[in-house]
């Protein structure tokens, strides 16, 4: 049974797709133009902290400025009455989080893709400057499979800018509410150190490592053994996580070493940058996936991109479509 339509100032809410510690998320259309948007409104409890709204939307403005076909466009910020709100575009598709939970790792093409498309993103957005030209200084500082979409059309979008320095105020305070993204979080972040691009690049390692081995990269039943585990317990390599696990999937040693970078405890022995990431996978998928020369001018973005990538996004879309039912809605 649908729910009933309900106003909220120039939108409707069709209906809510999620509720966390802090927001829910609701399908919304606007009143006048009829687009359909994703609508987070902030939870009336956390709203009564006047400096996470404060930082709310001066990070969400900041945001508001970062134009990436990867990254979900915001489209407003405002508040209705003292219920406080970030729209942005709707993806009709499911996030990593969700085919992550099918329990087992995704097709290779289909992770170097996303993951991919998710440096690419980020790399634009840790370069962003304002009309000026000064660095807008924005780190993510919640990549994780959650907040990661991927489109039946195949196409990936990157969402939550703007909002998860804002919520680590809050999460700091909530016990229970920081655990599911300290899973994700860099040894300089769990340890309130400050964060720069490279932080992002371990979150962004940390999902590359699950989807190759369809297991949890830090799991533990709570929050002090997690941050221990983050800070100081060896990584393994997706391939001796697969043979511990007793998988008979093979991992080219090249793209363990390509995760492993990613996730080096010493920012100094990262990837300086998500660009520098993105390069070495561009490169090992270029190399080792199959080109399909029939798609070479149709790669997303660029009519002179790899052929893999058009490749590999056919494939996403395909999977997309195979895998995920359409009828469920979109999980932001």
């Amino acid at each position: 049974m649908s729910e009933p339509v309900r106003s909220f100032g120039k939108y409707e809410l069709i209906e809510r797709v999620s509720v966390g510690g802090m927001a829910e998320v609701f399908r919304a259309r606007h009143r006048e133009s009829g687009e359909v948007v994703a609508l987070k409104r902030i939870l009336p409890n956390v709203s009564e902290d006047d400096e996470f709204i404060e930082e709310f939307h001066d990070e969400s403005r900041i945001a508001c400025q970062l134009d990436h076909p990867a990254i979900a466009r915001i489209i407003d910020v405002g508040a209705v009455d003292a219920s406080h709100y970030i729209a942005f575009e709707f993806v009709e598709g499911r996030s990593l989080r969700s085919l992550l939970d099918r329990g087992e790792a995704l097709p290779l093409e289909l992770t170097l893709y996303v993951i991919s498309q998710v440096a690419q993103a980020l790399a634009y957005a840790h370069a962003a400057t304002d009309g000026r030209g000064r660095r807008l200084g924005v780190v993510h500082r919640d990549v994780s499979p959650g907040n990661v979409l991927v489109s039946f059309d195949g196409d990936v979008k990157l969402i939550d800018f703007g909002i998860a320095k804002a919520e680590g105020r809050i999460t700091s305070t909530q016990a229970g509410n920081i655990k599911g993204k300290l899973g994700y979080m860099s040894p300089e972040q769990v340890t309130g150190k400050g964060v720069d691009e490279r932080s992002d690049v371990f979150s962004l390692g940390i999902c590359l490592w699950e989807c190759l081995t369809g297991q949890r990269l830090f799991n533990a039943s709570n929050e002090v053994v997690l941050i221990s585990m983050i800070r100081s317990r060896e990584i393994l390599s997706p391939s001796q996580a697969l043979a511990s696990a007793g998988s008979a999937r093979k991992i080219p040693s090249e793209l363990d070493k390509i995760v492993l970078k990613a996730l080096a405890k010493d920012v100094n022995e990262r990837y300086a940058t998500a660009s520098q990431f993105d390069d070495d996978l561009r490169a090992f998928a270029q190399r080792e996936l199959p080109q399909n020369p029939q798609s070479s001018q149709a790669s997303h973005g660029s009519a002179s991109g790899p052929r893999w990538l058009a490749s590999a996004r056919e494939s996403a879309k395909r999977f997309m479509q195979g895998a995920c039912p359409q009828n469920a809605s979109s999980p932001v």
